[in-house]
């Protein structure tokens, strides 16, 4: 599916004014460190002619060292090519690489994440993978998660990990309750009120059957009812009515003990992982991204489970879908595409490079190398590879990301929820007030 960016100024408050004003310098359509790009421009190594190539990335020097281990073995595989290592910290990185790419001086393999694949791929910055399909497969990949590295119907990035929104589970909280753990691929939003209200009710005097937390639970309810959330030319495209519903669910659960007081709600809301509820073993449920299982299960120190949330089998489509963590890409200007295809492979596609890295970004979005790495992880590694691997099986189709001006989502939502919990608003003021910000943060940029 196409992502097109609507306009640079959706993009521009993304990738920030110094990043943009030095992409706008030359537009990014290549020059600087080569004269062809595509498949058969540049120089092809061999061993009478090797190359270099340069990867830039972000990260820890735990990453840098994994990473360069990951190259070592690559280039113990092909003699004939050299890949000099670029890592930086995340500080400052974006816009050293626009100054870079601006200049004609991009790395040849370039990690991406967010907006950018979609931004530097409008300025033709990237070499679309389809110049490289025979160096590096792409088919491995759920679709959903290639969105947004896609533009114009053009693949321009690989995922290095993949994630998804859960809602994290405490069995021990359930048995204690007497309640059994409900059947993830069936249950409904009504079952999830039920379950949770007589979780309260049975519990511990200090324990609760929901926890609200802002991540993301909304946009699953949202992307059930077929609304993308955002449309392809980055407006708002969510009915009021929905997050009515949405809001009037959670005075359901207010009014049936099955979450905590709005004061208590208030405390512990956007709290670190290990200050949550979930965190101190008190809540039964609680909305997370799947990467945060061992944290919670850490802090609390019970086994925690990871849920799909109600409602995937009962509207028109499902709501959870896959999340990347990174995008691999290739530059525009390189002289080397093949050569850089092929570190993307190897990275991404071979067992070596995955028993590696491991998860250092994200669990790995190619199914089969998740398969291979599986009996080297944890338990709560263990558990979120095969939460990802069903999610994978049955997630709905990527949808278009986020644009700029939404960042207010959480914080936004965060503060109406709690004008609803302490009746300061109804579900319905909440839902018109909820459309009306982000519609405006949107069109303000």
């Amino acid at each position: 599916m196409t992502r097109t960016p609507a306009g640079n100024s959706r993009f521009r408050a993304v990738i920030g004014t110094a990043a943009v004003a030095a992409l706008l310098l030359t537009g990014c359509s290549g020059g600087g460190s080569g004269s062809d790009s595509g498949s058969d421009g540049g120089t092809e190594a061999s061993e009478e002619n090797p190359v270099t190539i340069r990867f830039s990335w972000w990260g820890s020097d735990t990453r840098a060292a994994l990473t360069e281990e990951a190259i070592a073995g690559f280039e113990k595989m092909h003699p004939e090519i050299d890949v000099e290592p670029e890592p930086s910290a995340f500080d400052g990185y974006f816009d050293r690489l626009a100054t870079s790419t601006a200049a004609g001086d991009a790395p040849d393999v370039i990690t991406l994440g967010g907006a950018y694949p979609l931004e530097y791929a409008a300025r033709n910055a990237l070499l679309p993978l389809s110049d490289v399909s025979e160096e590096l497969d792409t088919s491995k990949f759920a679709p959903s998660i290639l969105t947004n590295a896609t533009y114009e119907d053009e693949l321009y990035g690989l995922p290095t990990g993949a994630n998804t929104i859960s809602l994290v589970a405490n069995p021990r909280i359930f048995e204690e309750a007497g309640v059994p753990l409900p059947d993830d691929d069936t249950w409904t939003w009504d079952d999830f009120v039920d379950i949770a209200n007589e979780i309260s009710e049975k519990a511990p005097e200090d324990a609760y059957g929901y926890e609200s937390q802002p991540d993301d639970m909304d946009r699953v309810f949202i992307a059930q009812r077929g609304e993308p959330m955002y449309s392809e030319d980055g407006k708002l495209d969510v009915n009021a009515s929905t997050m009515e519903e949405y809001w009037e669910m959670i005075t359901e659960l207010r009014d049936g003990g099955g979450m905590p007081s709005a004061e208590l709600t208030s405390e512990v809301v956007a709290a670190a992982p290990e200050q949550t509820l979930m965190g101190q073993g008190r809540s039964a449920m609680m909305p997370a991204y799947s990467n945060q299982l061992a944290t919670l299960a850490g802090a609390s120190g019970d086994e925690l489970v990871l849920l799909k949330f109600p409602g995937e089998s009962e509207y028109e489509r499902p709501g959870m879908t896959l999340l990347p963590s990174q995008y691999f890409t290739i530059s525009a200007a390189t002289e080397h595409p093949k050569e850089s295809a092929m570190l993307i492979d190897y990275l991404l596609n071979s067992t070596e490079a995955g028993e590696i890295m491991l998860t250092d970004r994200g669990m790995p979005a190619n199914p089969d190398i998740r398969t291979a790495i599986s009996d080297k992880l944890d338990a709560s590694q263990q558990a979120e590879l095969e939460f990802i691997d069903d999610v994978d099986a049955s997630a709905g189709e990527g949808l278009p990301p986020q644009p700029a001006g939404a960042g207010i989502h959480n914080d936004l939502t965060i503060r109406l929820e709690s004008d609803v919990l302490f009746d300061r608003l109804t579900p319905a003021e909440a839902a018109q007030q909820w459309v009306d910000e982000l519609t405006n943060a949107i069109g303000s940029v």
